[in-house]
């Protein structure tokens, strides 16, 4: 029985070291598959692709411009404004103003409407976050320069402060006009669509309304000829 259990002793033994072996040969053979597959991965690698150097990535994105308001800046809000010739222009408009909206009209048609229309400036302007929008500064008479409103006047000097730094134009009817704060800090400048001009924002902004018929749903309505017309135009 001795003997018997030598055997089987000295049996059990040699099977551990068998199965220990295919063991160990199984786990080499799974590190090599396992190297093999990182040597593909890495192969090609560049890390000039992925070191960022302190930068920061960038982001490729274009703002699309869908709309333009065209009226007086926001109290609360700092604005800027476009310098140069090309960012200005003198219109005629129609303003309506229990809809707060402006109406760009054309020179064959102002002459039918004088005492409704207005002669304007326009500035393209721009907030902190880039956002346009077009200020029409109405002019003094052709016949009366002189005779220029106050708060008009006002609205023009903050349009010229606002070519050089951020500022807020602030209505101030003890002194019928407007009360203009500059911003002490530095701001950063957003970055504005460069393939737009004054044309661009122009078409944007007075989409939907330009008047150049005299039949024009607004003009039917200033005449009484069309009860309710101008509430259709504006939806």
């Amino acid at each position: 029985m001795l003997k018997n259990t030598d055997k089987a002793t000295t049996y059990s033994a040699f099977s551990d070291v068998n199965i220990s072996t295919e063991i160990d040969n199984g786990a080499e053979r799974g590190e090599e598959q396992q190297n093999s597959d990182i040597k593909s991965d890495l192969e090609g690698f560049n890390m000039d692709d992925f070191v960022m150097n302190g930068e920061s990535p960038t982001v490729i994105l274009k703002k699309i411009i869908i709309q333009v308001p065209v009226k007086k800046p926001n109290k609360q809000k700092f604005f800027k404004v476009l310098s140069g010739p090309e960012w200005e222009i003198l219109v005629t408009v129609l303003e309506l103003r229990e809809e707060g909206e402006y109406y760009l009209v054309t020179k064959n048609i102002a002459p039918y409407i004088i005492g409704e229309v207005k002669l304007v400036r326009l500035n393209l302007a721009y907030y902190l976050d880039g956002t346009p929008f077009l200020i029409p500064i109405p002019m003094p008479e052709p016949d009366n320069p002189s005779k220029w409103n106050s708060w008009h006047r006002s609205l023009d000097t903050a349009v010229k402060t606002a070519m050089r730094t951020w500022i807020r134009a602030i209505p101030d009817k003890s002194s019928n006009g407007y009360i203009l704060m500059e911003a002490m800090g530095k701001f950063q400048e957003p970055i504005l669509p460069k393939d737009l001009t004054l044309k661009n924002y122009m078409e944007i902004g007075f989409r939907g309304r330009i008047i150049s018929e005299l039949d024009h749903p607004v003009i039917k309505h200033l005449m009484g000829q069309g009860h309710g017309a101008v509430a259709q135009e504006t939806e």
